[in-house]
């Protein structure tokens, strides 16, 4: 959730940011692959069907999220399976998340009382 390749400059509605691990914000299509490995392993091909994601691109995904060192890779046979570094991970993404949440929710109530 708090890592994507994907960001805009100028995102959707607040209701839909999500916090990106350098500082920006990403708009969600669906959830991230550090949500879909929140129980454990899963393949390539498990995460792409999960997310609804072409395959190449939840792989090139996984590969920043190694680079990062978010995730591990195990190779069985021609499968590859990555699951969480640290379940550390899902802490940050879920207090990260909690704090964009927040600030958006003072966000909008200053934005409400300025229309009055």
């Amino acid at each position: 959730m708090c890592v994507s390749s994907r960001t805009y400059a100028n995102p959707a509605p607040a209701a839909k940011m999500k916090p990106h691990s350098t500082g920006t914000v990403k708009v969600p299509e669906s959830r991230g692959p550090q949500d879909a490995l929140r129980h454990g392993e899963r393949s390539v091909s498990d995460l792409a069907s999960l997310l609804g994601i072409r395959k190449a691109n939840i792989s090139q995904h996984l590969m920043v999220l190694r680079a990062k060192g978010i995730v591990t890779p195990r190779r069985d046979g021609q499968t590859i399976f990555y699951s969480l570094a640290s379940p550390k991970v899902i802490q940050a993404c879920d207090l990260m998340r909690e704090v964009l949440l927040e600030h958006l929710a003072r966000s909008g109530r200053l934005a409400a009382a300025a229309r009055r």
